[in-house]
């Protein structure tokens, strides 16, 4: 890493930069492999259920005015 870019910490910081550098329209648009592997979910179920609750309450709220 250059000592004048202390911002730059990972991977994805060094990858950004060479984009930054070579220009997005450079970079093939490949997918991603997924490799087979089932995912896990984005949120958890207690974030879910929170999720879901929360909005139950905004439109109880809004529903009320």
């Amino acid at each position: 890493m250059p000592s004048w870019r202390p911002d730059v910490h990972g991977k994805a910081d060094i990858v950004e930069e060479i984009v930054r550098i070579i220009g997005v329209d450079s970079v093939p648009a490949v997918p991603f492999d997924g490799g087979g592997k089932s995912r896990k979910p984005v949120l958890t179920s207690a974030q879910i259920r929170t999720r879901k609750a929360k909005r139950a309450l905004a439109r109880a709220a809004s529903w009320r005015q």
